[in-house]
């Protein structure tokens, strides 16, 4: 139920408000879904950045969550093509979950957004998403902020 998009909405954020680890997030997340499609390994074609940073068990956690998304959206999840500049409302809402998650204390705000996209009590998605924030850090990629992003008009 993921979906790739050429549309740009009118209320999106654009890219290069991002921390670098929101960029590769939002990259990987993208380029993800273009190779489910195009019928490509999409860990093979997401190896290389996380290899140079000595993160590569980031896309194993990055690969759950997409498969989590695949498998419980309520709706199809808006997701842009890789080059594009600007954030869907739903890349947004996953990369807050991401700079948010947490299993004990998400805050309530993700955690409705989460529900609009997600059958279940997305549990399994908020476990890989902390698992992949943590593999990100360890590395040194910042993941602060990303839970106060704003829409940009």
């Amino acid at each position: 139920m993921l979906s790739s998009t050429n549309t740009i909405a009118p209320n999106v954020l654009r890219t290069p408000q991002l921390s670098s680890g929101g960029q590769l997030l939002l990259w990987s997340m993208r380029q993800w879904v273009a190779s489910i499609r195009q019928g490509r390994c999409a860990g093979c074609d997401l190896r290389a950045p996380y290899n140079d940073l000595d993160c590569i068990r980031a896309i194993s956690e990055l690969h759950e969550m997409m498969c989590v998304l695949s498998r419980s959206a309520r709706r199809a999840i808006d997701i842009y093509q890789p080059a594009e500049l600007v954030i869907s409302r739903d890349e947004r809402t996953l990369l807050q979950i991401v700079a948010t998650a947490c299993p004990y204390s998400l805050r309530y705000s993700t955690r409705r957004a989460m529900e609009g996209l997600l059958h279940g009590d997305g549990r399994e998605l908020l476990e890989a998403a902390r698992q992949y924030r943590e593999d990100i850090e360890r590395v040194g990629l910042n993941v602060e902020g990303w839970g106060e992003l704003r829409v940009v008009h």
